[in-house]
Order: C-alpha cells, then structure tokens, then sequence
C-alpha cells in the first residue's frame, strides 16, 4: 500500500468534533424520569424512542449531571460516524475520556489502517470486565444506518461486561432485536409517552423557565392542545411571557382555532425582531452555528453579539461548551427556519451554501465544505476540496470518509477527476469494501482514461497504475 503525501491540513469539523462536547442539563429536573433511567440500571440497554423535541437529550444530561463524572461516558453521534470503524473508534475514545486505562488499545486498532473492528470490540469489552460501573450514552442513535455498526452493536449488548450498560437516544426504534432483548430482561425503555410532559412539569417550565403563570385549567388546556409535547410547550411558553393577555390565546388553542403547526411557524417568527429573524433564518443553512462562519456566510460583523443575545434569550440556540465559540440550533426550530428561508425566492440560499463551503474549506472541515458545495450545485468546488484532501485520508487510513464524500460527485465530475476515482480504489482496500466496489471504481478510472484524457495529470496516471495493481488483490 502506497504512502500518499497530501498537503491538505484536515482539522477536525464540527461534525467530528461536537461529540465531545456535553450538553446542558434540562431546565426542569423531571425526577419520575430520573427514577426510570435509574431503575434500569441492570438492563444492557436502555432505549430512549421519541421524535424530535421530546427532551432526550435533556434528560440524559441531567441524569448524567447527578452522576460521577468517571461512571458516564457520553457521545453524541453524526453521520460522520456511520461506518464501523469510526462509529467503534468514537466509542472507545468516549470511554477512553472517563476510564483512561479502558479503550486506549481498542482506538489504536481502529486508527490502524485495515484493522479488523471485531477485534477492537473484544478489546474493549475486555477493559471494562471487572470495572466500576459505567453507563455509555449514545445519543443521536438515529443518525447511523450502517447494518455493521448496528450487528456490532447487537453483539456488544448482547456481552456486556456486569455493570456495563449502553444507553441510546433516538428518534426512531433502530435496527436491533428489541423484541428479543426484551424477552431476555435486556432491554428498558422510555418512549414518547413518558417524555410527554405532565401538566406539573409544564407549569414547571412555564414559571421556572419563562414566568408565565397559569390555573390549573389552562396548564390543563395546554397540555391536552400539545398532547404533552416538550418543545411545544417550552415555544408556546415562550410567546406566553410577551402576551398581554395569555389566556386568550389558550382559549382559542382550546377551540381548535389555532393549531400548533401554525403557531409554531407564525406565532414565534412574528415575535422576532428583523435584525434576530434575519439572522436566524439565514444562519439555518448551518449546522453548527459560529461568530467567524456566521459573518462570512452572512456578509455581517455582529454574530458573536447575536449568538450572545439568543443563547442567553433560551430560543432553542445552545452553545455547545460553556466557554466555546461554537452553538446549535434545536433540531425543530431549525427545521421552521429553513421552511420559512425556502419560501423566500429572493433569499439567495444558493449563495450562503456556496459561502459556508469556502469557510469551511479555509479552514479545513472538509465534511461540512463539501456538503455545502454540493447544497450550492457547485460539483466542481465539491470535487476540488475532495482533491486537496484525498490523499491525506488514504494515509491516515480514513477509506470510508473519502467514498463518502465521493459519492456527492456525479460521474461526469469524477470523469474529469481521474485521481478522485483511483484514490477510491485505495479506499475500497483500506476500507474493507467488497472487491465489486474495487473493480466498479477501476472501471471508472479506465473510463476517464478514455473519455477525458485532458483530465489525466502524471500524477494522476500513476495513481492509476498504482490502483490496478491491487484492483484484484
């Protein structure tokens, strides 16, 4: 296998590197849940199964507020991490943060190019035999799709070390044997039903949260109108603190005059001021949100000011460390926001994409860049990040990112980009990719060879020459 000398300085994105953040704890402590998380203790997994908005994550962070620091080890997953090896490689570097004699051999193995990641798994489950108990919080669960990852997954709940227990948090039940787990006394769960607030917990955030106050009647109201909905109540709480009147409006909640739909996306965006309702709006074609990314996307100078302003306002915006530079919009509101950016036809979405795809290359998060080029329809900006950083990925034996990012490009792009499509023969083999997607990425190789030779730099030809040789090995 070659050595590949990129010149590319790939820093970590923040889709890679969040996972390390914590969040915030709740705002309502919500003890019966707390109680449940707990009496679960003796189960190999714990599954947390809501849609968005329903406090998963809050929950766990503050239940792991209560906790000793070395008895939780958190990660928060991305798509970045859909693939066995980076998937188990994050798990063991979260454990590795909390237990620092556990997973340090397990990470070193998955780092290793073409190591085997069941054998990584033995070894970490091996450190954690005999150990103090350890609760490993794996949030985000939805956003994995790989069957390996989740066959993995299976078998590591399956040999849980005693005192070892794995706790997700999901939108959507994953591809595991819950009902076998749960036939086996392996398996505890908290689902939308127990998230859903009760009206003492709404008054809760009605009164600690915004200072709204309320009878019983009309926390009743509310709760019936949100079926319990945590994000739903938090929002209608925050229009309620700005009202004259708050009862008026859940008078006509209680008619089915006003639907939650509508108020979400009307109610809370007319309360905003234009210079607050601009920034959002426009920011929400980002993830992660930054002072530095914001005012080059957005062709302004204050949103360090206005990342201040709403992180201390409690409008769904968080920052991600206590004293980082980095901030999230919660996953619904951020939803309503790019609706409200889509139905604005002047509102020049291609151009932010294509903004946030050069800052973000400038200073080397290459997931997000290239995901923002292809948002932008600029296939051609997409293939040349991919082309200053190939080479760097081989040699730090990260295959899976490149075919990745790869599979953005259509063929006519990787046409033109013949070293693009060598390099991925190299990825396959890294990766431990099946030869059919080997030979499929030669045959694209020979394909440009003969379809754009203009396109073939020397360098590129010996890529070439170099991937055949292991096209078949």
């Amino acid at each position: 296998m070659p050595s590949f000398s990129g010149t590319a300085r790939l820093l970590p994105s923040p889709l890679e590197s969040q996972p390390y953040s914590l969040p915030r704890e709740g705002l309502i402590a919500r003890p019966r849940l707390l109680r449940d998380l707990d009496s679960h203790a003796s189960r190999n997994l714990t599954l947390l199964s809501a849609p968005c908005g329903y406090g998963k994550t809050s929950l766990l962070a503050t239940w792991r507020a209560k906790a000793a620091p070395e008895a939780v080890a958190w990660l928060t997953l991305e798509p970045a991490d859909g693939n066995e090896a980076r998937f188990w490689g994050q798990v063991a570097d979260a454990v590795g943060r909390v237990r620092p004699s556990a997973g340090r051999r397990a990470a070193a193995l998955l780092r290793a190019r073409g190591a085997a990641t069941d054998a990584a798994l033995h070894d970490l489950l091996a450190d954690l035999t005999s150990a103090a108990p350890l609760a490993i919080v794996l949030d985000d669960l939805h956003v994995i799709d790989d069957a390996e990852c989740f066959a993995l997954l299976d078998y590591a709940i399956e040999h849980l070390p005693p005192g070892v227990r794995i706790i997700a948090a999901t939108r959507a039940d994953p591809p595991l044997p819950l009902g076998r787990f749960r036939a086996r006394g392996l398996l505890g769960e908290i689902r939308a039903r127990d998230l859903a607030f009760t009206a003492d917990e709404a008054r809760q955030i009605l009164v600690q949260a915004e200072g709204v106050e309320l009878a019983d009647e009309e926390v009743g109201i509310l709760v019936e109108r949100t079926e319990g909905w945590p994000v739903a109540v938090y929002l209608t709480a925050l229009w309620l603190r700005d009202q004259d009147d708050p009862r008026l409006l859940l008078g006509e909640l209680a008619a089915g005059r006003r639907y939650l739909g509508e108020y979400l996306t009307d109610e809370i965006m007319a309360s905003l001021d234009r210079r607050t309702r601009t920034f959002l709006v426009r920011s929400s074609v980002l993830s992660y949100l930054s002072p530095s990314l914001c005012d080059a996307v957005l062709g302004r100078d204050d949103s360090a000011e206005m990342l201040r302003e709403l992180s201390s306002s409690n409008l769904l915006i968080t920052r991600l460390e206590r004293d980082g530079d980095w901030f999230k919009v919660h996953g619904l509101f951020r939803e309503l926001l790019r609706l409200e950016l889509e139905r604005d036809e002047n509102c020049g979405v291609v151009e932010l994409h294509r903004c946030a795809a050069d800052w973000l290359a400038q200073h080397g998060f290459l997931v997000g860049a290239v995901a923002h080029a292809v948002d932008a329809g600029e296939h051609e900006q997409a293939a040349a990040i991919i082309s200053d950083a190939w080479e760097e990925l081989l040699d730090r034996g990260d295959g899976e990112t490149l075919l990745r990012l790869v599979e953005y490009l259509p063929l006519d792009v990787l046409l033109a980009h013949p070293e693009l499509a060598a390099g991925s023969v190299f990825a396959t083999y890294i990766a431990r990719r099946p030869l059919h997607e080997r030979l499929h990425w030669l045959a694209i190789t020979a394909r440009s060879r003969r379809e754009s030779p203009q396109a073939w730099s020397p360098r590129a030809a010996i890529v070439a020459s170099l991937a055949q040789g292991i096209g078949v090995d």
